[in-house]
């Protein structure tokens, strides 16, 4: 198929297209998903990968976009462009690393859009690599380079506003289960002790979590840390629904709840599996 893909010559039609088309198509096109979606295969077969990248610096320079609603950034011209490319790269073409390098050129490409950190719509696409990386038990990370696992992992570090930290950092927390050389499971643990301290009446159940830390604590029985095993077997075990009738009167009110802040099960922008 990528071979017909490239052979094609389709993807140099689109781009012969796209240099003789006016400023309102290159625009609309930009906010087409289905279109992009259908082309990026191409273009990604046909190494138009210098094209893709210019497109989408300029397009971020010209209209930076740092939305936190998802309902705004994913119709956004450079998340449907970035979000199209590394899904086509990672199904069409040459799989997970090509798109983790463009991911992280992105990444590193100084716009407004990042002069306080990673966009929203960045770390939802960053969300979306890490669920890649860690299907199939983590097969496919063992073909990740280290250096290029390390960096990657590393922009969830302090990512995000701060009441959206222990979000970003799950996925950091998740990566480290599956590092091609050193599986290390604190990352887990430190996500685990954060959320072991939230208002009990602000959690609720995420089955996401729930892998994360039962995972974890295989992994640490697996290296014989059974101490930390225990505590996240512990805090996995508060996560569970609590099955148990209650009382009116023990449901916080609306109005108590106005001040409460986002939690780690707050799910605006997608930023962790439910």
């Amino acid at each position: 198929m990528r071979a017909r893909m490239k052979n094609s010559k389709i993807g140099h039609r689109i781009i012969s297209w796209f240099l003789s088309a006016d400023d309102q198509l290159k625009a609309k096109f930009f906010r087409d998903q289905l279109a992009l979606r259908s082309a990026m295969p191409y273009l990604v077969n046909g190494s138009h990968r210098n094209t893709l990248v210019r497109w989408l610096e300029e397009i971020r320079r010209q209209t930076p976009c740092i939305s936190q609603l998802k309902e705004e950034f994913t119709n956004s011209p450079q998340f449907i462009i970035l979000e199209a490319y590394v899904w086509a790269e990672y199904n069409y073409g040459d799989g997970i690393v090509p798109a983790l390098q463009f991911f992280l050129e992105a990444c590193r490409t100084t716009t407004h859009e990042n002069a306080n950190g990673l966009p929203p719509y960045m770390l939802l696409i960053a969300s979306r690599l890490v669920s890649w990386i860690c299907s199939d038990s983590g097969a496919k990370a063992k073909n990740i380079p280290v250096q290029l696992f390390d960096d990657f992992s590393q922009i969830f570090e302090d990512a995000g506003a701060p009441s959206a930290r222990i979000r970003t950092y799950f996925w950091k927390a998740l990566l480290g289960l599956y590092h091609p050389t050193n599986p290390n499971p604190d990352f887990a643990l430190k996500h685990a002790e954060s959320f072991s301290r939230i208002q009990p009446h602000t959690k609720r159940f995420s089955s996401g979590l729930l892998r994360l830390y039962l995972d974890a604590a295989q992994l640490c029985i697996q290296q014989e840390k059974y101490t930390q095993a225990s505590r996240l077997m512990l805090i996995a075990k508060d996560i569970l629904p609590d099955r148990r009738p209650s009382n009116s009167k023990d449901i916080p009110s609306e109005k108590g709840n106005q001040d409460v802040p986002p939690t780690v099960n707050d799910i605006h922008g997608s930023l962790l599996p439910t």
